[in-house]
């Protein structure tokens, strides 16, 4: 059986009570932008302090819909674009005309990651 490593945790706290421990990890939770985050709680019992471990949580997000724009031969076009994961599709359009948007189409360009770091 293969075990993995355990990673250090990202936040370490010691407070008197469990909400103490609660109100501090809303607070590295939100200062940290986490989607959520898991808080392991150890309890000395001779000193009677709670040593807490934060854990952030960031989902993967996986779509995205964005806007921009194109200058070509001192044409201005408005871009409109969607992404999933490593596929990207931008739709470049020529804006204020009075066709509806399809007919506005000037162009389209696909883009995929081919690499991350």
């Amino acid at each position: 059986m293969i075990q993995a490593e355990r990673e250090a945790p990202q936040v370490v706290y010691i407070t008197a009570n469990q909400s103490q421990a609660d109100k501090q990890a809303n607070v590295v939770a939100k200062k940290d932008e986490a989607d959520g985050i898991i808080k392991q709680t150890i309890q000395n019992s001779a000193t009677g302090s709670i040593t807490n471990e934060y854990f952030g949580i960031h989902m993967a997000k996986n779509n995205r819909i964005f806007v921009g724009g194109t200058a070509i031969d001192r044409d201005g076009y408005f871009d409109i674009g969607y992404t999933h994961k490593k596929d990207t599709v931008i739709l470049h359009t020529k804006p204020f005309s009075g066709d509806p948007i399809l007919r506005k189409v000037k162009g389209v360009s696909y883009e995929r990651t081919v690499l991350e770091w």
